[in-house]
């Protein structure tokens, strides 16, 4: 064998393997993956695993006659081409899925965050009617002395939701309603 021989079988002999290490260490990376998506049963994973080792299988057999044709040069770059292709293609839907995630975690973020609000503004107008009638029972209870509580006539005062809201739109934050 001629040393540019060599060379030219050693790299093309260095990308496969590459290329095969690759595809098997993915199996059992796969399964541990699998069981985390919603929907992933054994059957399935191995099933997706089988689809693909057939598809391998099967097509072995008309890309090698194919490669008798028009020879093995053109089927390796071919191969090496729908490899490069289908990398990019998995590459950018793991990337998709990741965006979509992220918008969908954002999103309920915000719904959470607008829940809280919701939730502490009930809170504080159910807390302000308690201590209205708190004091109502004080001042109306004979056997309670009467007296004056500057911070309980300051918690009684309602707190103005527009007013809470246009401070939060102010500094950023949006509003349900206001979107």
């Amino acid at each position: 064998m001629e040393k540019q021989e060599f060379r030219a079988v050693s790299s093309l002999a260095a990308v496969f393997s590459v290329r095969l290490l690759g595809l098997f260490m993915i199996y059992p990376v796969f399964a541990d993956y699998a069981r985390q998506l919603s929907g992933a049963t054994p059957f399935k994973t191995g099933l997706a695993l089988g689809i693909y080792g057939l598809s391998q299988g099967l097509l072995q057999i008309p890309f090698g006659l194919l490669s008798d044709r028009v020879g093995r040069k053109p089927m390796i770059v071919l191969g090496l081409v729908l490899f490069g292709v289908g990398s990019a293609v998995a590459a950018l839907a793991t990337s998709t899925i990741v965006l979509i995630t992220q918008q969908r975690q954002a999103r309920l973020e915000s719904q959470r965050a607008h829940l809280d609000l919701q939730v502490n503004l009930l809170t504080e107008q159910k807390v302000t009617k308690i201590i209205d009638l708190i004091e109502e029972l004080r001042r109306d209870l004979p056997m309670v002395q009467d007296r004056d509580d500057p911070e309980s006539a300051v918690l009684q005062k309602r707190t103005n939701t527009t007013q809470v809201l246009s401070a939060l739109e102010d500094i950023g934050i949006r509003s349900k309603t206001g979107t």
